[in-house]
């Protein structure tokens, strides 16, 4: 096929270059002037290609109706039927062009294939073949026309009129602005620069406007996780629909040595239609203060002049270590180890060349901490080596900018629980859009046993990042945990519906299904998981617990491979390993995520004398160990009284009570709770009392699903029910208990068949 020239003003060049792009995914030969090689003379170039062209594509907006360049060169393809009329912005074309037809592509976001596109293949195929045309295609194009009409219409209205449509236009604005906040979706930038690898560039400044627009009055913003979920060609009404975002910002970057581009527009999903545009050009240097102007522009489209109110600048420094920041944050969101170590490579050089840059400061904590071994971490790093390296440089990103949340956010994932609270709530009031701080603030309320707190926190991470795994979990676990199992499936149901992870879905299924009894489709949904996505974390870990908990050992061989040695050493039932692994390890076996296991490992053999050893090398963290950790903390009030430390016996125990007490009076219940968790500490406390009213407890806690879950269903390894064994509704309670996990691992057995 000859090829088709298309006619526009340099100032729609990025919208231009979706269209170039889309058609020529249609096999269309697209000529346009970014394919002028450097040497060539360039008008002749044009006027040739003009010449030899089969079809003309006009691109009609604002800036290409003033360009003599542009109209000439519609006047040429007008004249001997070539022309094909597009409209990539609101306007009215020039006269003697408003009567012919055209597609108007001004709400048209890049979709190849979006109707309209399949529409213009269509004509440049009939007038390319030969075929001149005069309509595009009437009925399809009838929309086109009226645009066209009441654009040249407009034109007509007096001045005083346009002052009265607009004043009432206000008027309708404000008012809807009183009744609901404008709800904004930041896009990931595209990358346009010629060699198409600074993606995490583009992407890193749409997450600072982002991030200075979270923290404006009046104005809600999607969070990242969120907003990265939306598909740039999706229908911005169906957007609206699924998220309830009223507008989206969406833009481009393109970098080549020293220049840069930055391409933005605000679209109001109400209809799609575009309420402003602007290209910023200039140095790469000059990002910063493209990124202020940029957030500074839409806080002012969104709320309105009068409203005021400046945005926070962000903190300047050298474009390299800028550069690196954002690709350190691109790599520390793939969320594992490798691209992790990469990323605290490339902070520890930042903050080594670039001393005074908050964010780089603040970056190097933040890594450092990822990288440590825990629960919710990715690394091996010891906890107390890398502590100080975290606080002092969290603590330097403050000084360096106390207004920022960049220094306060790994301040509040590193310090002990009472102490992270300020620091959290701090990051949080400076950059609402931190949905990981507001996770951590939750575990954080969780650890305190301050239940309905965290609960709170979980539900306002997911009201701004409903695509976000991580809060979602945590509230769906305690919906669950809290007797509302079926709301929590509801809220997984929709996550996945939105177009969340459908591994991630699984897994949350997983989680509700083991608060409803059923460790059969709890096995089920883990393994579904892992079958869409073998990198999820912590599913072997929860595979391996219930596997062992129906008597199935052999068959998480698979998983046993993926988890801690402590898990490992616990399933196979090597309880000397165990004993000799947390002995050797000492105070660093306090911060393994299977420190549960090896304690009630200890306590099953009742040898207290190792379990108070323990007891007494744990680390600052769990010096009020109650509060931090009061699953286990009733064998060591047991160890302790067998080792006549009576004082601290009673005084964990009263902690402990205190802390039992106050959580069943909550509303909700904590999300690392086992099924009746609650109900089960409380008969432990009054059996070690010697309180017969525990077997109450205890019934309660069976009648609420606990099993035992994840350390043993034999009620006879659990040493603080041994003074309730002469009991005989003790054995019937153990018996219901072996009845429900024979029942259970004949299911997964069969399944498994």
């Amino acid at each position: 096929m000859a090829h088709v020239f298309l006619s526009y003003k340099r100032e729609d060049a990025v919208r231009v270059r979706k269209l170039v792009s889309a058609l020529r995914g249609a096999g269309l030969e697209i000529w346009w002037d970014e394919d002028i090689p450097p040497s060539a003379p360039w008008e002749h170039t044009i006027e040739k290609a003009l010449a030899d062209a089969a079809a003309v594509i006009v691109c009609w907006s604002p800036a290409s109706v003033a360009s003599d360049n542009v109209r000439s060169e519609a006047r040429v393809a007008r004249e001997d039927g070539r022309l094909i009329q597009v409209f990539v912005k609101p306007c009215a074309p020039p006269l003697f062009f408003g009567e012919r037809q055209g597609v108007d592509l001004s709400t048209w976001r890049g979709n190849p294939g979006d109707a309209r596109i399949t529409t213009l293949v269509e004509s440049i195929r009939q007038i390319a073949s030969g075929r001149v045309v005069s309509d595009i295609d009437r009925r399809k194009s009838l929309r086109s026309r009226r645009y066209v009409l009441s654009a040249t219409q407009v034109l007509a209205v007096t001045g005083a009129l346009l002052l009265l449509a607009g004043a009432a236009a206000f008027i309708a604005w404000r008012s809807a602005s009183a009744h609901q906040a404008p709800e904004l979706a930041v896009l990931p930038f595209e990358d346009l620069s010629p060699t198409h690898d600074k993606a995490y560039f583009a992407e890193g400044v749409a997450e600072e406007i982002q991030s200075t627009l979270a923290a404006q009055r009046n104005i809600k913003v999607l969070a990242r996780t969120s907003a990265s979920e939306i598909a740039r060609d999706k229908d911005p009404q169906a957007i609206r629909a699924s998220l309830g975002v009223t507008h989206l910002l969406e833009g481009s970057t393109r970098t080549f040595g020293n220049d840069l581009r930055v391409n933005v527009r605000l679209i109001d999903t109400k209809d799609g239609s575009e309420l402003w545009e602007e290209e910023y050009r200039g140095k790469l240097s000059d990002v910063f203060s493209v990124q202020d102007h940029i957030a500074q522009a839409v806080a002012q489209r969104l709320r309105g002049t009068l409203f005021g109110g400046a945005v926070v600048a962000a903190p300047t420094t050298a474009i390299d270590a800028y550069e690196g920041y954002l690709a350190a944050r691109a790599l520390i969101r793939q969320n594992k180890r490798a691209p992790m170590t990469q990323a605290w490579q490339i902070a520890r050089q930042i903050v080594q060349t670039h001393p005074d840059y908050a964010p780089g400061q603040a970056l190097y904590a933040e890594a450092t901490l990822l990288l440590t071994e825990g629960t919710y971490t990715y690394g091996t790093i010891p906890p107390a080596k890398a502590l100080p390296v975290v606080l002092a440089h969290a603590r330097e990103a403050i000084r360096l900018a106390p207004n920022r949340a960049d220094g306060y956010a790994p301040l509040c994932l590193a310090l002990p629980p009472q102490e992270s609270i300020e620091p959290c709530e701090k990051a949080l009031a400076l950059d609402p859009s931190r949905s990981e701080v507001r996770d951590a603030l939750g575990i954080v309320f969780n650890l305190l046993g301050r239940n309905d707190e965290a609960f709170e926190q979980y539900r306002l991470g997911v009201e701004s990042d409903p695509l976000d795994a991580e809060p979602l979990n945590r509230y769906t676990q305690m919906l669950a945990a809290s007797g509302k199992a079926d709301e929590a499936m509801r809220v997984i149901d929709q996550f996945a519906a939105r177009g969340g992870s459908q591994a991630q879905a699984w897994r949350f299924r997983g989680n509700t299904y083991r608060y409803l009894d059923d460790e059969v489709r709890h096995i089920a949904a883990r393994r579904r998981a892992l079958q869409i996505d073998p990198g999820l974390p912590y599913q072997d870990e929860w595979l391996v617990a219930a596997l062992h908990l129906l008597g199935l050992d052999d068959r998480a061989a698979e998983y046993r491979l993926h988890v801690s040695l402590y898990y490992q050493l616990f399933a196979s039932n090597d309880r000397g390993g165990l004993k000799a692994a947390v002995a050797k390890d000492g105070p660093a076996a306090w911060n393994t995520n299977a420190i549960a296991t090896a304690i009630f490992s200890i306590a099953r053999d009742r040898d207290w004398a190792a379990l108070v050893r323990f007891y007494d090398v744990r680390p600052a963290d769990y010096r009020d160990i109650c509060v931090t950790a009061p699953t286990f903390t009733p064998f060591l009030i047991m160890a302790l009284q067998h080792q006549g430390r009576s004082g601290e016996a009673q005084h964990l125990l009263h902690c402990m009570q205190s802390q039992v007490t106050s959580q069943l009076a909550q509303h909700y219940r904590n999300p690392d709770d086992a099924p009746g968790e609650l109900e089960e500490l409380q008969a432990s406390l009054l059996a070690i009392r010697g309180d017969r009213s525990a077997l109450d407890w205890l019934t309660k806690a069976v009648q609420r699903h606990w099993l035992g879950q994840y350390y043993s269903a034999d009620l006879n390894d659990w040493p603080q029910f041994d003074g309730l064994r002469i009991d005989p509704r003790y054995g019937a309670l153990r018996q219901q208990i072996f009845g429900t996990i024979a029942r259970q691992r004949a299911q997964v057995l069969a399944e498994a068949h």
